[in-house]
């Protein structure tokens, strides 16, 4: 059963660039796999207030803070690290300008549970910040150096979605879905479990 199980790994890094975020609708570039995740930490900086009245608390309002995820991987490829950070890529030279915006763009990840069932997760919309790069000289035993990146994510204009989340061993997820999710998910952001 779903949320019975801590989660013990993960894999799949996927972003797509956001093409459109209206009111009415959005639309995302097909997405990119990147290989070599090690690490995926949201933070959701949900709050909770109270409001008090007639000597005690009376209303409790809760929402979601602004959303920070830090993905740390082997490394990114120059195409994708110069499409993620709004720079430009000529003949295999990378040039970032000081007026350089990052795209918005979706990311997405697989998180595998301890009963070998998984939670896929994709966050809407967000940018990332221009990664620090830290290295050190190789020494006796080597020591790994990735790449960290730094997300933030807001809600979407076109409904208000944050996140979308499944867990493959969710008792309410079609049956038909169980067959091609773990693929499927990851082509687009505002995916749906087939039901036939």
């Amino acid at each position: 059963m779903a949320g019975l199980v801590p989660v013990i790994g993960l894999d799949k890094f996927h972003y797509a660039i956001v093409t459109t975020d209206t009111t009415s609708e959005s639309t995302y570039e097909a997405s990119v796999a990147v290989p070599n995740l090690n690490q995926a930490n949201i933070a959701f900086n949900g709050t909770a207030s109270t409001w008090f009245a007639d000597n005690g608390p009376a209303v409790i309002s809760s929402q979601i803070g602004e959303v920070e995820v830090e993905i740390v991987i082997g490394d990114l490829p120059p195409a994708d690290y110069a499409k993620l950070i709004g720079a430009t890529r000529t003949d295999g030279k990378i040039a970032y300008n000081k007026n350089a915006n990052a795209p918005d763009c979706a990311i997405a990840f697989r998180l595998m549970k301890s009963d070998g069932s998984f939670r896929y997760v994709w966050l809407l919309k967000g940018k990332f910040a221009h990664p620090d790069q830290n290295a050190q000289s190789k020494q006796d035993s080597v020591e790994f150096q990735p790449q960290t990146l730094m997300f933030k994510g807001v809600a979407r204009l076109s409904d208000g979605n944050v996140y979308f989340r499944i867990d493959d061993n969710d008792a309410d997820l079609p049956a038909p879905a169980l067959e091609t999710i773990a693929t499927e998910f990851f082509l687009d952001p505002d995916y749906v479990p087939p039901t036939t």
